[in-house]
């Protein structure tokens, strides 16, 4: 039975779509227990759904059952740790089927996953109304910038992708031997999340990388702010005396350090805090 007829069993004197409101938050609610206890290892007696029914040599039903696994235990930590949008059901067994298949799939294998998330078996179920669940669901996730798109590929984007490196230049080769711009924060305006940079260069066919700016989002450090640290750069130098030798290079803007031969300890000492307090953030 759906929620709908449910509601009009269970509460025939309340407005039809009010008393399906309320099955559906009671049914929310049961499933987010039984989520929780699951996570914790605990069984629950009866909890199983039906996912095959097959005409037996008697002529009877052959039903199975199977408890489904539970899309918790495959949703990326940043849905986990509440640090995206609050998401509806279909939305968070969406992203747990994008996760078990690697982070990057395309739509058909997707509906699959869901339903085998879901418990269901992929062959008798019916394919055409949990498409639509599917493709509505990702949907709403690529406007909310957590599943990238492109040519029919999706994949884990934004808060929820797999790694804090982001990419602000990629360019690269196809199998043409044309050049390829696969991003360009210059243009775009926002770095992109490594995962989805890499995504954006298998569809475009890059085969070779020309050149790739990677980053790491560190977070705040009050350290490198008192001392008006602005960039910090390791990078080959050419011109004397550094001879094509890795230099460190720290930049300040407007340091709390006066512009004094008798303050060069002062500023060796910044030097040495900026240089440290970089290695702390990049372990």
């Amino acid at each position: 039975m759906g929620s709908y007829r449910i509601g009009r069993r269970l509460w025939p004197s309340l407005d039809p779509r009010t008393a399906q409101k309320r099955v559906q938050r009671l049914l929310a609610r049961w499933e987010r227990l039984v989520r929780q206890f699951c996570l914790r290892g605990v069984s629950i007696p009866g909890y199983y759904v039906e996912t095959r029914r097959r005409r037996g040599d008697a002529g009877g039903d052959d039903t199975v059952y199977r408890r489904p696994p539970d899309p918790l235990l495959y949703l990326p930590e940043a849905v986990l740790e509440g640090r995206v949008v609050k998401l509806g059901r279909t939305q968070l067994f969406v992203l747990a089927a994008l996760e078990r298949l690697g982070g990057r799939s395309r739509f058909a294998a997707i509906v699959k996953e869901y339903l085998e998330l879901m418990g269901l078996d992929s062959g008798i179920a019916n394919r055409e109304r949990y498409k639509n669940r599917v493709w509505q669901a990702l949907r709403r996730l690529v406007a909310r910038g957590l599943v990238g798109h492109a040519n029919g590929v999706y994949w884990l984007s934004g808060p929820i992708a797999r790694t804090r490196l982001f990419v602000e230049n990629f360019r690269g080769v196809n199998e043409y031997g044309k050049t390829v711009q696969v991003w360009s924060k210059r243009d775009h305006g926002y770095a992109l999340p490594l995962e989805e940079a890499l995504e954006l260069a298998a569809v475009r066919g890059v085969k070779r990388v020309v050149q790739i700016e990677i980053d790491e989002l560190l977070g705040d450090s009050k350290t490198l702010d008192s001392l008006g640290v602005s960039i910090i750069k390791l990078y080959k130098d050419k011109s004397p005396p550094y001879n094509n030798k890795w230099k460190l290079e720290v930049s300040l803007e407007n340091p709390p350090l006066l512009p004094d031969t008798s303050r060069i300890t002062d500023w060796v000492k910044a030097f040495l805090k900026a240089k440290l307090e970089a290695r702390r953030l990049t372990k």
